[in-house]
């Protein structure tokens, strides 16, 4: 990649209905870009030294919020190579055989390789293959590859990092090669309780991705509590609870969340934030560091079914005082406490 500067900027994509009026998110992602110096308002190619560029102020929270977490995703980014080779070390060790699973499908079965020709519309006025082009080619074949494990139409749904290490230029030849690396379980979340109208006791299980390890269930009680007046959150609060009906098993380890939750609030007519809280400890810091660098999903998981929750009972919520409905666009953010 040429030295220089390489600002990171945020891409939202929301689709609206003019009809409607309403609008929904698509997708979000973050892009690093490389700013290279210009001569007659024409890129050479050979010149492969980055311009200088200035500094970006953040002047309000949320600009001085996104600031910090872009910097922080940067130094995840940086760490990456290095946290990726210890995976790779640690986890070299732990290999033996392979477990049995009954309906298992082969590794190699889903395997896909498939090879486009750059063309000039794949290419932009730089001689270089689009980016979205390339991704594309990528979604296609790695949709093949899940299709075959899961025989049926999956859709994309998130990329975890994505990296362009070399460009590629019309007339290239690219050979795409995709294969299912392993297949993972949702979480499992049932009502054990229903206390009230505002209080729930909840059984959450999540199944465990390395081999011969247990999986870990919570036993939460989820409290819902209506704002006062317009000016507070609608609140939703979890904490961890002891039941003498459901013990700890050996098939699971017991977790324990101290505080955690929701605050819900009208921004404006088109936005509701959403913000949550958790009480960090060391041990769940880690976490929360690998989904701002985009190294796993997990908080990404917990705020899309949040969402998703809010926009499918928008009509059911219209009851509740003015502050709480959902509205059109929906901020997220996580202070850990």
């Amino acid at each position: 990649m040429p030295r220089g500067h390489y600002p990171q900027v945020g891409i939202a994509v929301s689709c609206e209905d003019l009809f409607s009026n309403c609008q929904w998110n698509v997708c979000n992602a973050f892009a690093i870009s490389v700013a290279r110096r210009t001569e007659a308002g024409k890129v050479r190619a050979e010149d492969r030294e980055g311009m200088q560029l200035k500094q970006v102020i953040p002047r309000t929270q949320t600009e001085q919020m996104e600031y910090s977490i872009a910097a922080e995703r940067r130094r995840m980014r940086l760490i990456h190579a290095e946290i990726i080779k210890d995976l790779l070390s640690s986890s070299t060790a732990q290999l033996g055989e392979c477990q049995e699973y009954e309906d298992a499908v082969p590794a190699e079965r889903t395997q896909v390789e498939s090879v486009e020709l750059v063309l000039p519309p794949h290419a932009n006025h730089q001689v270089s293959t689009f980016g979205g082009q390339i991704m594309a080619w990528m979604e296609n074949v790695a949709t093949i590859a899940a299709s075959r494990l899961c025989s049926a139409h999956p859709t994309l749904r998130t990329i975890d990092m994505f990296h362009f290490q070399a460009p590629s230029h019309i007339g290239d030849r690219l050979v795409l090669k995709a294969i299912v690396n392993n297949a993972f379980k949702n979480r499992q979340c049932d009502v054990i309780v229903q206390a009230d109208e505002d209080d729930t006791i909840y059984r959450v299980a999540t199944p465990c991705v390395s081999k011969g390890g247990k999986g870990q269930d919570f036993i939460l009680m989820a409290s819902r509590r209506k704002p006062c007046d317009s000016r507070d959150p609608y609140l939703i609060a979890l904490r961890s609870v002891t039941l003498p009906t459901h013990l700890a098993t050996e098939e699971y380890t017991r977790g324990e969340v101290l505080c955690a939750g929701f605050s819900i609030w009208e921004e404006s007519d088109s936005v509701t934030k959403i913000s949550y809280y958790n009480q960090a400890t060391p041990g769940v810091l880690p976490y929360i560091s690998n989904d701002i660098a985009g190294l796993s999903s997990s908080f990404y998981g917990t705020f899309h079914s949040c969402s998703k929750y809010l926009e499918e009972n928008r009509d059911s919520l219209a009851t509740l005082p003015p502050l709480c409905p959902v509205t059109n666009g929906i901020v997220l953010e996580v202070l850990p406490l």
